[in-house]
């Protein structure tokens, strides 16, 4: 099982550092990220299939921070990574609605690292917020998920205060990311 790393800000300094989420810990919430995981799949690669658009790396001399191999060289639109990150955002902002705006911000920097790393273009990710939206309103309604989502609040909010919190440079290197958005440069 994967450990995920939540890291809640307010403003411009943390509210708390964050925590780590142990999935071994909260198979509610594992089951809800695993429904969240296929939807998510199958919904971007119909997409890209249909845009077929080249990355913005192929063919130039640009960098690219990340391994080009099996991203698909012309399977940019929509980014099917911004997608899967900012839906766990709402998921994680839909069972902490107390720490939303924090969770969002940090979905919305997931994203725009898509861009830094040169995998994507802007107009990738702004539709793979849009894509994470609609999808989520739809997941985030089913009634079979509602126990497992009651589930997995009730896990976060216990373990918000005792599970282990994340290394500090890494707080500050996303927070100076959070403060900086390249969808709002010109």
């Amino acid at each position: 099982m994967r450990i995920w790393t939540l890291r809640i800000w307010s403003g411009t300094s943390p509210v708390r550092p964050g925590f780590e989420i142990d999935l071994a810990k909260a198979p509610h919430l594992a089951r809800v990220l695993e429904r969240i995981r296929h939807a998510v799949g199958h919904r971007t690669s119909d997409v890209k299939k249909y845009w077929h658009r080249t990355r913005p790396f192929v063919g130039t001399n640009l960098p690219i921070c990340t391994s080009p191999e099996g991203l698909g060289l012309n399977s940019s639109y929509p980014s099917g990574h911004t997608t899967a990150g900012y839906g766990m955002a709402l998921l994680l902002a839909h069972l902490m609605p107390e720490h939303a705006s924090a969770i969002l911000q940090r979905g919305r920097v997931f994203g725009e690292s898509r861009i830094v790393c040169g995998a994507h273009w802007k107009s990738d990710v702004q539709a793979g917020y849009l894509n994470a939206s609609s999808l989520m309103d739809v997941l985030l309604a089913q009634p079979e998920l509602q126990d497992d989502l009651a589930a997995a609040r009730q896990y976060l909010l216990a373990m918000q205060g005792t599970a282990p919190a994340p290394e500090a440079g890494t707080c500050a290197v996303e927070h100076d990311a959070a403060i900086h958005s390249l969808l709002s440069e010109p």
